[in-house]
């Protein structure tokens, strides 16, 4: 668990920063930004993103680039997602993390960051197009049941909806496919 009550107090507005690990947060609190808080290795826990759901409403997600950081970040996704913040992912390179690039860009280089971070759908589609099943030509299938496995985990029918729309517009299926797809996840 991590230490959200000492960050909550320190939040200037309604979205926190989660990140890995404990150097992570360090250097983006010796930076300035104090509204950033880690999971410290560990999973993402629907009590923790509960916890996170009391003090805002948006969070700003972004773990280590490699291959494990960028798995982290889409099963942190889901369970933020289903407790019904709004996310937005700071997607690094695969060689990078936020301690580094914030060492070496400092609080500038990390608001662009932020600037250009990456919905929940462009996330999903970026990082199922960097995997093997994408180089097999399954990249698009693969978006599209990413997508469907969020969209079972959100309860509120007007963010899923909005998830649908934004997913037809990047994936190009129709929203009412993915609509379709979701209530049959959801009745097994």
């Amino acid at each position: 668990l991590f230490a959200l009550d000492r960050a909550r107090r320190h939040i200037q507005d309604d979205t926190l920063v989660v990140v890995e690990g404990y150097f992570d947060t360090i250097a983006l609190h010796q930076a300035g930004i104090a509204n950033t808080v880690a999971t410290s290795g560990t999973a993402l826990t629907a009590d923790q993103a509960k916890l996170i759901a009391r003090s805002v409403t948006r969070v700003t997600l972004t773990y280590d680039g490699d291959q494990a950081g960028q798995e982290a970040m889409m099963r942190s996704l889901a369970v933020l997602l289903a407790e019904g913040l709004e996310v937005a992912i700071v997607d690094l390179p695969r060689d990078d993390d936020p301690d580094t690039r914030v060492r070496r860009e400092g609080v500038a280089g990390w608001s662009a960051r932020v600037r250009d971070a990456l919905d929940p759908v462009a996330f999903v589609q970026r990082h199922i197009l960097r995997s093997a099943d994408a180089a097999a030509g399954r990249g698009n299938e693969r978006a599209l049941t990413a997508i469907v496995d969020l969209a079972a985990e959100v309860r509120e029918p007007v963010r899923a909806r909005l998830l649908f729309e934004r997913a037809a517009q990047v994936l190009g299926f129709p929203a009412s496919v993915l609509e379709r797809a979701v209530a049959l996840k959801r009745t097994g």
